[in-house]
């Protein structure tokens, strides 16, 4: 499988460096997080913005950095979570970090 598009789920300490040094390195790039503020600085940068994981469902990765495992259960599973956004026989790696 060829990863052409990765989204990052959660833009804390971790996933906002993590998240521009995957747009840096040429990838496309989806985040979702809650903080407005932080959507826009990668909006700004060319980043799609996701407002719920189930929209990061059409990366080829998916990267989750959450705090605890019940959000790591929302976040893939959720009635918004990457699961519920699948299409089409689409299955990108999933990546807990």
């Amino acid at each position: 499988m060829t990863i052409r598009s990765v989204a990052v789920i959660g833009l804390g300490a971790m996933g906002a460096p993590m998240a521009r040094r995957v747009q840096a390195a040429g990838f496309d790039l989806i985040v979702c997080d809650r903080n407005a503020a932080l959507l826009a600085s990668f909006a700004q940068a060319g980043a799609r913005i996701a407002a719920t994981p189930a929209e990061c469902a059409s990366a080829d990765l998916v990267m989750v950095l959450v705090a605890t495992p019940e959000q790591v259960q929302d976040v893939a599973l959720g009635a918004n979570g990457v699961r519920a956004g699948l299409e089409g026989g689409r299955s990108p790696l999933l990546a807990v970090m």
